[in-house]
Order: C-alpha cells, then sequence, then structure tokens
C-alpha cells in the first residue's frame, strides 16, 4: 500500500545507501531531492562535506522525513538491500550520485513502471530502467506544471545511463 519509492545515494566513499518511501511520488520526490541537494551543496560550501563520512544515513532520512517549507512529515526507513532490483517499487526511484562530492548527478527512473502520472500520460511515454531529469519526471506526474519552480536542477547534471545502471545492478 503507498507510493513506495526508494532514494540512492552514491557517497564520496562510494558507498550506496539506501531508504524506501512509503509515500513519495511526483512533484514531492523532487521537492524532496532539491532539501538533499541543498544541504550536499551547504554542507561542501560551509564543511568540506566530512558529515558524509559519519552521518550519511541520519542526512538523507532527514532530507526526506520532513519539509520545513511546507510543514510536510513523512516516516521513511534505510534499506537492508541497496539493490533496486529487490524493493518493493511503484513509483520509481531517485538516484543521487555524490562521489565526485562538488559536483553531484542525480536521476529520477522507474524500475518497474509508474503508478501515480497524469491521466494523459501511458507507459509509451517514458521507459523503465532509464535516467530521467526533472523536465521528463514533472511532465509524466503533471504535464502543465510551470517548470520554473524546478529551475533549481538546472544546476545539476542528470546522470548517465552507464552510473544509473550501477545503481540498479548493485548488491
Amino acid at each position: 500500500m503507498g507510493q513506495r519509492h526508494q532514494v540512492y545515494v552514491k557517497l564520496p566513499n562510494n558507498k550506496i545507501i539506501g531508504l524506501h518511501h512509503q509515500w513519495l511520488f511526483g512533484l514531492r520526490a523532487l521537492s524532496q531531492l532539491k532539501t538533499f541537494l541543498t544541504f550536499v551543496k551547504n554542507a561542501v560550501d560551509n564543511n568540506n562535506g566530512d558529515c558524509f563520512d559519519y552521518h550519511a544515513y541520519q542526512v538523507l532520512e532527514s532530507c526526506y522525513a520532513i519539509n520545513i517549507i511546507d510543514g510536510y512529515v513523512s516516516r521513511v526507513h534505510l534499506l537492508e538491500s541497496i539493490s533496486p532490483l529487490s524493493e518493493d517499487n511503484n513509483n520509481g526511484i531517485t538516484c543521487i550520485d555524490l562521489s565526485d562530492i562538488d559536483n553531484p548527478t542525480y536521476c529520477f527512473s522507474s524500475i518497474r513502471g509508474l503508478e501515480c502520472l497524469d491521466d494523459s500520460i501511458t507507459s509509451k511515454d517514458y521507459k523503465n530502467k532509464t535516467p530521467l531529469g526533472y523536465k521528463t519526471w514533472l511532465y509524466l506526474h503533471d504535464p502543465k506544471h510551470d517548470f520554473k519552480e524546478f529551475s533549481f536542477f538546472d544546476d545539476y547534471k542528470v546522470m548517465s545511463q552507464e552510473t544509473l545502471d550501477g545503481f540498479i545492478n548493485a548488491n
């Protein structure tokens, strides 16, 4: 039950950690990713990103469990497995690569299809296991939404297919 979505992060030490979110999809997935990437940028600017050495799980969990701007709160839990193929998922994944902490990349992707799409969208409008940037993700969920609200993501590159494959095939 719920809109199950997982978030995976490759840390600067190349370790991958994951989080399960029971009610994450669409615009909320974008806003929570923005929260996380904002934290990463501030952590790097203020202390060289050292927080990821010891507190990576707490940072990830905090950034996805709450949004202080709009008062959002949700229960999340950390994953034992880091393989997206082994998780209960019906609304995609978010992957974030911090291996180059000064130039993080991200993508959204579908593993087994996306349930919460705009009524005008079909599974023919996207392909499973391919990297999706914020504009495509937003279009799939709300084709009439103004991209300007999420122009924050223009400063970040969408990860390559090869990098996404590394997340999908992790074990």
